[in-house]
């Protein structure tokens, strides 16, 4: 999935067939190098696995990660099963490998290829069914504002939605449905207007999704996204940012906050009313202060912003 504009943007899925029917046309004859010349191999994972290793040290230089190579060890019995993984398991693991590989080598081989390529294609049909809207709609009082809102959400194929400014105090499951459709009924998240300014809602499809640990906050919707097809749990963050400067720094510090709430794998999106650099601005109304006040949470906040194409906010 990939967002040009605000517009998702999709591809079709892989073949399952194509990635989990792996399998290794081994010679006897065959060594580590050989293997690794396999495409499925062909990004080596470097790592300094001991101390004092000198960076592009042998050592330093993996064809496989060390949870891989854990692993393939274990498989092939070249370490105990309650044993730490070491510079002695490695050692065994890399004086194994510079002999023809035995046909359960060869096998334990087949079983971590096939495995790794069967995630693989459940990590992509994860990523195809994220498609992501994020909108400041300006106001959901209107029904026909509502009905051109689902029918983006319809015509884009929408699955997860963040919609900014709807100026409505309370929203029940049935809003949802007039707004969003159906499929947005049973996992959703409000923040209501303050009057007729602000208000938000946070919705995923129950198709992919269940919408858990709910975080409000002046300006913000914080929840844990799981995918239901494997579990997989990511952070979810929407955010409204206020009009004034001096708002926008208690926002800012709003943010920072989020950081203990949020997981590793996080997606922060909405509108800000802030800039991260001077570029983005479509006129000479430009506050440096607060840019660097705002690039230092993102950055604290270990987040890398995803430019906005072709475009200047306003």
């Amino acid at each position: 999935m990939a967002l040009i504009d605000g517009r998702p943007v999709t591809g079709d899925a892989e073949d399952p067939e194509a990635d989990t029917e792996v399998g290794l046309e081994v010679p006897d004859d065959c060594t580590l190098a050989d293997s690794c010349a396999d495409p499925l191999f062909a990004d080596p994972v470097c790592a300094n696995h001991g101390q004092g290793d000198p960076a592009g040290s042998p050592k330093t230089q993996r064809a496989l990660g060390l949870q891989e190579e854990e692993l393939l060890a274990r498989v092939c019995g070249l370490m105990d099963p309650d044993a730490t993984f070491d510079d002695k398991s490695h050692d065994a693991c890399v004086s194994l490998f510079k002999t023809p590989l035995s046909a359960p080598v060869i096998h334990a081989i087949e079983t971590l290829v096939k495995q790794a390529a069967a995630l693989r294609y459940y990590v992509v049909m994860s990523i195809h069914n994220v498609n992501l809207l994020c909108w400041n709609v300006r106001g959901l009082n209107n029904p026909a504002r509502r009905s051109a809102v689902c029918d983006i959400i319809r015509d884009t194929h929408a699955t997860v939605v963040c919609i900014q400014e709807t100026k409505l105090q309370l929203v029940d499951g049935r809003l949802i449905r007039d707004i969003l459709g159906p499929k947005f009924c049973n996992n959703f998240a409000t923040l209501p207007s303050a009057g007729t300014r602000g208000g938000m809602i946070m919705a995923v499809s129950d198709d992919y999704f269940m919408l858990s640990d709910i975080h409000l906050t002046t300006h913000s919707i914080t929840a844990t996204v799981t995918m239901r097809s494997e579990g997989i749990p990511w952070s979810l963050t929407s955010v409204y940012g206020p009009q004034s400067d001096a708002e926008k720094l208690l926002f800012i510090d709003e943010l920072r906050l989020l950081q203990p709430v949020v997981k590793a794998e996080w997606v922060l999106m909405g509108d800000f009313n802030l800039i991260t650099k001077a570029t983005d601005k479509n006129n000479t109304n430009i506050n440096r202060r607060l840019i660097g006040k705002f690039r230092g949470a993102l950055n604290f906040l270990q987040l890398k912003e995803i430019s906005l194409g072709r475009r200047r906010f306003t």
